[in-house]
């Protein structure tokens, strides 16, 4: 039987076990999904937490040049980290663009602990209207 999220919780709080650990792929989809959501959003867009997201990408390259990515990245990570848990020392790094110049493609790589098979490495593709899709 599939319980709920707030039966979920309430297992939780009294330390019973709620369900067995996801499958690996489960897990990195999962947190996939959940990345591009956090990244494709921007700061005072959610009502439920003041700066979740990520401020507009594009402006860290327009206005720095290649120092604007470095600092993109920097920012990339600090957001991962702060508003996704699951993935421990997030780190960013921009790949040259050498197939699809109109987008920029970044490496994302972390750890799940003890949660999954360990570090994993996903790819972020921020197009050109500032959406940022993540995938394996």
């Amino acid at each position: 039987m599939r319980l709920r999220l707030l039966e979920r919780l309430e297992l939780l709080s009294q330390g019973a076990p709620v369900s067995p650990s996801p499958k690996p792929e489960t897990l990195v989809k999962s947190l996939a999904s959940h990345l591009s959501a956090i990244l494709s959003s921007r700061p005072m867009s959610s009502l439920a937490a003041e700066g979740y997201g990520l401020p507009d990408p594009l402006a860290f390259e327009a206005e720095t040049g290649p120092e604007g990515l470095r600092e993109l990245e920097k920012v990339l990570a600090a957001t991962i980290k702060k508003y996704e848990p699951r993935l421990l020392n997030p780190k960013a790094t921009c790949r040259p663009q050498t197939e699809d110049l109109n987008h920029l493609v970044f490496t994302i790589t972390g750890d799940l602990g003890p949660l999954g098979p360990g570090e994993v490495a996903l790819t972020a593709r921020l197009s050109p209207d500032g959406r940022i899709q993540v995938s394996r």
